[in-house]
């Protein structure tokens, strides 16, 4: 396999798979052997995706104009979505820490959701920072900001 078509933003692994973000679609490469990846799945969203699938067997995507979309990942061939739920215009990115998700957004904010229950996402409010992304390490979220720089923020 030489290219994945289309723009692609992200790339997650677990295990034997490489969860990519290409344009809208996520696409799921078995890479067992790094030197020949072979495509295993993929589903097509609604829009740009950037992925999280650090909590298997969900993937977590902050699509473009969607919102939060959790995806069923643990087979690869038949993944389906779980939930979606509408977030600001815009998001951009994401970040899994426990049973909780931060989402970069175009409304300035961090968007916070618990989900604990995948399929209905509860929200619990925002941090008030922009972000173009999101890092949560020891109840810290580290967050890029452009201009604006890096800078950690409690969790």
């Amino acid at each position: 396999m030489g290219h994945i078509g289309g723009n692609a933003y992200v790339v997650k692994t677990y295990e034997h798979c490489a969860y990519v973000g290409v344009g809208a679609e996520l696409v799921v490469l078995d890479v067992t052997n790094p030197g020949s990846p072979i495509l295993a799945g993929s589903l097509l969203l609604l829009d740009l995706i950037w992925v999280n699938a650090s909590n298997y067997p969900y993937a977590y995507i902050a699509d473009y104009q969607a919102g939060l979309v959790i995806v069923d990942i643990a087979n690869p061939m038949s993944m389906y979505i779980v939930s979606a739920t509408p977030g600001a215009t815009w998001s951009f990115c994401v970040a899994v820490y426990g049973n909780y998700i931060y989402m970069g957004s175009s409304s300035q904010d961090i968007l916070i959701f618990d989900v604990y229950n995948p399929e209905q996402p509860m929200d619990l409010g925002y941090l008030p920072f922009s972000g173009q992304d999101i890092e949560i390490y020891e109840a810290y979220a580290y967050i890029a900001n452009g201009g604006d720089g890096l800078y950690p923020k409690p969790g």
